[in-house]
């Protein structure tokens, strides 16, 4: 889907929900190729997670944001109510993208090429950026080769292994706050 400012790509991974669209969702999670400067797309109301996947990086530059985001796997949050301007470091970025619409607060990013025990409270969502991941839970093993995903939704215990030198990320988005 192509960016509503037109400065890059984003294929959804998950959203709450399903299909929301931009407008509608209550969180979002996607992977985004951010292909040349300009603005990031404002989203009032709006907890952005970002984690920088594939690429030399990007400095981000607004009202309350200064930021670069240049160690890849590094992770930032900022408000989607910001208006918020993107210059490339040197070329195309690849991003692991989580939105959470408050009164949520903001997702929790993770990356691990090691061993994680997970007990999240609301949705986890993870992704195999590199290679691949077993997720072990109650209801038993999930093998999830490179550039695929999972939900955990139980908001039971579960495990993330990658398998030889993979690379996860697990977003957790918290249940709604009253």
């Amino acid at each position: 889907m192509p960016w509503r400012n037109g400065g890059g790509e984003t294929v959804e991974i998950a959203s709450e929900p399903p299909q929301a669209g931009l407008t509608a969702f209550d969180w979002r999670v996607s992977i985004a190729e951010v292909a040349r400067d300009g603005p990031f797309s404002r989203f009032p109301g709006v907890a952005r997670t970002l984690v920088l996947l594939e690429g030399a990086g990007l400095r981000l530059d607004g009202a309350n944001v200064h930021h670069t985001l240049a160690a890849r796997h590094a992770v930032l949050t900022l408000r989607g109510d910001d208006a918020v301007e993107c210059s490339l470091l040197e070329g195309a970025v690849r991003i692991f993208n989580v939105m959470v619409r408050s009164p949520r607060p903001a997702a929790v990013a993770v990356v691990t090429d090691g061993d994680v025990d997970v007990a999240a409270d609301g949705v986890a969502v993870g992704y195999a950026a590199r290679g691949t991941l077993a997720v072990m839970a109650r209801a038993g093993r999930l093998v999830v080769k490179p550039g695929d995903a999972f939900i955990h939704a139980t908001g039971l215990p579960f495990a993330v292994r990658p398998i030889g030198d993979a690379l996860g990320v697990i977003a957790m988005i918290p249940g709604r706050r009253a």
